[in-house]
């Protein structure tokens, strides 16, 4: 079989801990074409506005595939209900509005790593048959293990209480960033 160019790209991580003065734009236009144009404009990652833009899951799939398609990394923005569906379809990075508690932080990292082998791990429901996992074209193993490692979650933090929370919530293992929501707050 010929080597495959991995959908589920994991660069986020890295970047996010690189230190580096990173350039990002959110993007609510369900338009694979945005997408592509944002790379070609420099940005060095787009997040995916799926709280509030109008873009449907297909959209948001072909969406994810324009990203990788141009090098750019991508960041979903999605409610918590749509968590398994959105890693599912390729999303190699969420964010979640509105958590306020460290507790809440770490239920969403549950919902975003599987589990592991012997305990640990998260809760996310397995599925090697999806655009993440190459449509059962890789190990489900090493699926497993790439997404664990290099899914990036991102919480926001928009409201006085989780402003109030900040520290214990950025401590959460598992998550990657912080960012907040200042028209909330």
């Amino acid at each position: 079989m010929p080597e495959y160019q991995h959908p589920l790209d994991i660069r986020l991580p890295d970047l996010l801990r690189s230190g580096l003065r990173l350039r990002g734009i959110f993007s609510g236009l369900p338009s694979p074409a945005i997408v592509e144009m944002c790379a070609y404009a420099g940005f060095d990652f787009i997040i995916i506005d799926n709280e509030h833009g109008c873009a449907g899951l297909e959209t948001t799939e072909n969406m994810l595939r324009a990203a990788r398609a141009s090098g750019l990394p991508s960041v979903v923005r999605c409610l918590a209900h749509d968590i398994s569906r959105t890693l599912d379809i390729g999303a190699g990075a969420l964010q979640i509005p509105m958590v306020n508690t460290a507790q809440q932080a770490s239920a969403l990292v549950r919902c975003v790593k599987y589990p592991l082998p012997g305990g640990g791990g998260g809760q996310r429901g397995s599925a090697f048959s999806t655009r993440a996992a190459g449509y059962g074209a890789f190990d489900g193993p090493a699926h497993t293990r790439r997404s664990n490692e290099g899914v990036a979650l991102i919480v926001m933090i928009e409201t006085t209480e989780g402003v109030a929370n900040a520290a214990a919530i950025a401590a959460v293992d598992g998550v990657d960033a912080v960012f907040v929501g200042p028209n909330d707050l």
